[in-house]
Parts: structure tokens; C-alpha cells; sequence
């Protein structure tokens, strides 16, 4: 897809100064696992049976389009809702687009607290929030946000020593115990 495309589909990318194509088309993953930090496969609810290997859809989470089916999923990964879009170093947030009631979309913030999104089958791209509203899309639903697993050494180290047997507190304990003292 080229730009003129994309700008064709996202009108409000034309004045969106973070906007920019970040990779090559790629069929390999799609938005919702893009949000997830996955680019090895597809997930999406009503085709991951469909398809091949590649395509998933968590067990336990309704096998539906619609919107909650998609909180669900993100709230199973250890996300929350909140209302809260701003950038925070110590939180990974994503935001999701419905339109009709049914999910169309995933995006998540990186670092500079701009959004990336993977556009279906084709590139990634770099953009403020709402600049992918409209008739594609629909509307962003909601934000949620879960402690950045990515960010203290420690953790990596705690979860060496969690899976090594060494540690008697568990990551996710440290991490459920780290969230109720904020």
C-alpha cells in the first residue's frame, strides 16, 4: 500500500505530524497481535480456526468481533481500563477502535508516546491517537494499560529466577503486589 493510499483511507494522517510507514506489507501479523508485541502471528477470534498455524485467538475468550470479546482478550494479558492516554515510561498502553459495536482495530503507544498500528495486511505505521477515527476504524473505544513488563532489569531477573525454581514470589505476584501499592 502507498502513502497516498493510506492517506486516502486516514484523511486525518494528511496533518498528522508523527505519521510515518515504518515497515513493508507483511501478512505475518496483523493489529490486535502488533498491540499485543507479537509480529509472528495473526490474531483475530473468528478466523484463527480458519487459517494456519499462524492465526490464534486465546482459549476462554469469546470467539466474536464483538468489542468486549477484544477487552477480553487484553484484560486476559494483564491490561485495564483507563482513561488516562497520556505517555508513562512504566506503563504499556493500547488503544481500541470499534465501529457498530464490532472491533476494527488495535494500536499501541511506543516510547516517544506516539502510536504504532499494523494495517491489516499491510505496513506498520506511526501516528497520533485519533488520527485513525473515521469511516474505516469507527471510533476509539477505549484505552488500556498494564505495568511495562519491558522496563527494570530486575524483572527480567526475577522471572530467571522464577522459572528456575530460586524465587519463593512469582513475577506476577511481585507485579499484582507493585499495582495495589500505587
Amino acid at each position: 500500500m502507498d502513502t497516498d493510499l493510506i492517506l486516502s483511507w486516514f484523511s486525518k494522517l494528511k496533518r498528522d505530524h508523527n505519521f510515518k510507514i515504518t515497515s513493508p506489507a507483511t501478512r505475518q501479523y496483523n493489529c490486535i497481535a502488533w498491540a499485543s508485541g507479537y509480529n509472528d502471528k495473526w490474531e483475530w477470534p473468528t478466523i484463527a480456526d480458519a487459517l494456519d498455524d499462524d492465526t490464534f485467538w486465546p482459549e476462554g475468550i469469546e470467539n466474536s468481533v464483538d468489542i468486549e470479546s477484544f477487552v477480553k482478550n487484553f484484560e486476559a494479558k494483564g491490561f485495564t481500563k483507563t482513561l488516562d492516554a497520556t505517555f508513562s515510561e512504566s506503563k504499556s498502553k493500547i488503544a481500541l477502535f470499534a465501529l457498530n459495536g464490532e472491533c476494527t482495530h488495535a494500536c499501541r503507544q511506543i516510547d516517544d508516546g506516539v502510536w504504532t498500528s499494523k494495517l491489516g495486511y499491510f505496513q506498520d505505521i506511526q501516528h497520533s491517537l485519533k488520527s485513525l477515527e473515521g469511516r474505516i476504524y469507527g471510533r476509539i473505544y477505549c484505552i488500556m494499560e498494564r505495568l511495562d513488563l519491558h522496563l527494570p532489569e530486575a524483572f527480567r531477573d526475577m522471572r530467571e529466577a522464577e522459572a528456575s525454581g530460586r524465587r519463593e514470589q512469582t513475577l506476577d505476584e511481585f507485579l499484582a503486589e507493585l499495582k495495589s501499592q500505587q
